[in-house]
């Protein structure tokens, strides 16, 4: 048995360690490592697994599902690869550009917008 005690505090804590901190070149992740470098929440993960919009998870037990770290590093790569050429939108404007007349309220300018 290993005596905890010689051990520095941040082995006795669960996570953190370096290696979670980062998505592995290739092996399995589980959904929480998966969580932690995509922009959505769980319920978006499983929509997107469902939709086949995010790769498949694999099931190794009844209780343990992973995906394929190679497989989330192609899918974030390609998402940066879609938002980099996509051109932007024409026609439309991204500010407010309406013209208030001098001491209308700012209330009034946002809701007459």
């Amino acid at each position: 048995m290993t005596n905890l005690s010689k051990l520095p505090a941040t082995d006795l804590t669960a996570g953190s360690n370096r290696q979670s901190q980062t998505l592995p070149i290739n092996g399995f992740v589980r959904q929480w490592q998966v969580l932690r470098h995509i922009p959505f929440s769980k319920s978006t993960l499983w929509r997107r697994v469902q939709a086949k919009t995010f790769p498949q998870p694999i099931k190794l037990s009844a209780r343990v599902t992973v995906w394929r770290a190679e497989q989330i590093r192609d899918w974030i790569e390609a998402q940066s690869t879609t938002v980099d050429e996509t051109p932007p939108a024409t026609g439309t404007s991204q500010t407010n550009t309406r013209v208030t007349p001098a001491g209308a309220s700012r209330s009034r300018q946002w809701r007459d917008a």
